[in-house]
């Protein structure tokens, strides 16, 4: 009978650490969560291209609470560290540099990553070099970038509101639970985040195909105290067709009348997405 060496026998007793990928460059993307692969017995490095302001999230932990994923800023404000605590780790940590807000899932994997540079300078919005006080005097709409970005907050804005408090300023949000029936759809009004200082209302909705066949929704409208309606842009609705039964949460964004003319809408009204 062949005898099992000794590596072989250390190999037996204990599971394999997973083998390392080579240092990568990746751009940072504020408009997708970023997948960082990692592996309890390899410290990972996340090197971004200005200081890092937060990193927060459930079951992310620096050591002064349990958690799943270990994350450390190094001695370089540039560079986080992490590295899983638990077998088969999965967290979505938020981290805020630049004054922009980025999510990534941390997910272990036999494949970690070592080193994770991110090239690139933080792209500030053009809306935020102007003042303060004219946004507020402003009557025209942000623009197209400053809404996504406002749209970031909102998704965010537990995390973000003590952060960024002048992007904040007067901002009030409002949990919902409306829902409306149809034709082939039916709708569910869940939040809605308000940015007075913007002229912004960013709307989360849920759309059902509750039909016998594939169907693309038509564009939605916020209904308000069952009287009037406010068109919102298809563009963050879902572009393709809805197989019955299947859901689609969207995220709309209302700037105001169709004149351009800002909404001022209180968050007490009695509001419901219709079609």
């Amino acid at each position: 009978m062949k005898l099992l060496s000794k590596s072989a026998l250390v190999a037996l007793a204990f599971p394999l650490m997973g083998e390392p990928l080579p240092p990568i460059e990746a751009k940072l993307d504020a408009h997708n969560i970023l997948q960082i692969p990692i592996h309890p017995e390899v410290q990972t490095l996340l090197f971004f291209p200005e200081p890092v302001a937060m990193a927060t999230g459930e079951g992310v932990t620096s050591g002064a609470k349990d958690g799943q994923v270990y994350v450390q800023p190094a001695e370089d404000e540039r560079v986080l560290i992490v590295k899983p605590l638990k077998a088969e780790a999965e967290v979505l940590m938020h981290v805020l540099v630049g004054g922009e807000a980025y999510v990534f899932r941390l997910k272990e994997s036999n494949r970690p990553a070592s080193v994770v540079k991110f090239a690139g300078k933080v792209k500030f919005s053009p809306a935020r070099e102007v003042s303060r006080a004219h946004l507020e005097k402003s009557e025209g709409i942000p623009s197209e970038e400053r809404q996504l970005q406002l749209v970031r907050f909102a998704q965010n804005a537990e995390v973000l509101k003590e952060q960024l408090p002048e992007d904040f300023k007067n901002y009030d949000s409002r949990n919902f639970n409306k829902v409306h029936h149809g034709g082939s759809f039916s709708t569910q009004l869940l939040h809605i985040a308000r940015f007075p200082n913007e002229r912004t209302m960013v709307v989360f909705g849920l759309v059902t195909n509750t039909s016998n066949r594939a169907r693309r929704p038509t564009p939605l409208f916020l209904e308000v105290g069952g009287v009037r309606r406010y068109a919102l842009p298809s563009q963050y609705l879902v572009q393709d067709s809805l197989k019955p039964g299947e859901e689609h949460r969207c995220i709309m964004i209302l700037t105001g009348e169709e004149d351009q003319r800002p909404a001022n809408l209180s968050l007490e009204n009695d509001f419901k997405l219709v079609f």
